[in-house]
């Protein structure tokens, strides 16, 4: 009886999951771009002012991860979206149609 009670409420707990994530998906966005610049701005407060000949590799890389969120924009906005994917599926059939006939 217990067993069957836990299972229910597991089950009610992660359908209400699945609803509120459905509802609030376009809040996932800002939340992957802030979780992506957090790194950047730690190494950033934590070396202050530094040669850049001392670490040089931590420089270069906070360079390269402040790329990361400009390269993600097609994952964590077009493809969650459903009018977005949509249209760009058919821009793709689009361009296909038209090197075909090329």
């Amino acid at each position: 009886m217990l067993k069957n009670k836990l299972k229910l409420k597991i089950s009610i707990l992660l359908i209400n999951f699945y609803i509120q994530f459905q509802i609030h998906k376009h809040l996932i966005s800002p939340v992957v771009l802030m979780s992506l610049a957090i790194p950047r701005l730690i190494s950033s407060f934590t070396t202050g002012c530094v040669k850049s000949t001392r670490n040089p590799w931590l420089f270069i890389l906070g360079y390269y991860i402040s790329y990361v969120p400009s390269m993600l924009t097609f994952i964590i906005y077009i493809i969650p979206s459903d009018l977005f994917k949509k249209e760009f599926y058919q821009t793709i059939r689009r361009i296909q149609q038209q090197l075909s006939r090329q």
